[in-house]
């Protein structure tokens, strides 16, 4: 715990920061929290007003809440460099926080929308099948590497429409993209690499392009 215990724990001061998405709470002893304006309506006005005493119970709560505050923060500067899957967030955040601290943080970013593993995991699947024309096999390699849970890429490829005629659709666009209308000998075998790493199988490439 912070502060000096051999003196009296009162609040000294308490002010509304960020238009009162905030607050900033001072005791006497000389301790600081910030918390969220959510968690000051929670542990009760009347117990954070000036003068009020602070016990070994109420301090805990105000440091759990203000670490809580730090991991909300020190979280939403990860997820300005981008979009990210829980497990991802948590991994980053391991190690500068206790678990409950994190397991708290994250779950307020997800009731308020900042993180949604299942919007996300759409989103790149439409990347990379409709935008990159990767396979499903690749597609579900990829959002496995993002550290999506099987539970949300089970349920992408259930309601996600990959039938064979939008999968040939997408080998045919791939190659008319990169090598052009007309295929030498030479260009198909470098066309049936590119397919290979885009995820088609080696069967499917080589017959696609035999009917090319």
């Amino acid at each position: 715990m912070n502060g000096n215990f051999m003196c009296e724990r009162t609040v000294k001061s308490v002010r509304a920061t960020h238009g009162g998405l905030e607050y900033a709470i001072s005791l006497d002893c000389g301790d600081k929290f910030t918390i969220t304006a959510s968690d000051f309506r929670r542990i009760g006005e009347a117990v954070l007003s000036v003068g009020a005493s602070v016990g070994d119970e109420l301090l805990e709560e105000l440091e759990f809440s203000s670490a809580k505050l730090s991991c909300i923060r020190k979280s939403l500067k990860h997820l300005e460099y981008g979009a990210m899957t829980e497990r991802k967030l948590k991994m980053k955040l391991q190690g500068k926080f206790p678990k409950e601290v994190i397991e708290s943080a994250l779950d307020i970013l997800k009731e308020n929308g900042y993180i949604n593993d299942m919007q996300l995991a759409f989103d790149l699947c439409e990347e990379y099948f409709v935008n990159c024309r990767m396979s499903p096999l690749k597609v579900k390699s990829k959002l496995f590497q993002k550290g999506f849970p099987r539970e949300v890429t089970s349920v992408v490829f259930e309601e996600y429409e990959f039938s064979e005629e939008i999968i040939n659709e997408n080998m045919d666009f791939a190659v008319r993209r990169k090598f052009g209308d007309e295929l030498s000998t030479d260009v198909k075998r470098k066309a049936l690499e590119y397919l290979i790493r885009l995820g088609y199988s080696y069967e499917a490439s080589k017959y696609f392009l035999e009917i090319f």
